[in-house]
């Protein structure tokens, strides 16, 4: 399991490179953002926060913007990941 000391590492450098390049990088972020999403969730919630978004600052109405609804930080997004980690991996767990 990553830390999410970690996460927020990753999170974080994925935000000062968007900052600073543009989207020179795009696919070598959405690369980093599809590797995220496959640990944690399996799914596309960690590019769309970033890049549909914008880290949080921005509001959708769709299925994933209510899911992702409220977590305006890399903190909130690092414990929700880790969040949708452990209840992916409790629900595989033989009964």
């Amino acid at each position: 399991m990553i830390s999410k000391d970690a996460v927020i590492d990753v999170l974080t450098a994925i935000r000062r490179d968007i900052r600073i390049n543009g989207d020179k990088n795009y696919y070598l972020l959405l690369s980093v953002c599809e590797f995220i999403n496959k640990i944690f969730c399996d799914c596309k919630l960690v590019e769309y926060w970033v890049f549909d978004l914008s880290f949080g600052e921005h509001e959708s109405k769709t299925e994933m913007g209510f899911e992702l609804k409220g977590i305006d930080s890399i903190e909130k997004m690092a414990t929700f990941l880790i969040s949708k980690y452990d209840s992916k991996n409790k629900s595989e767990l033989p009964k």
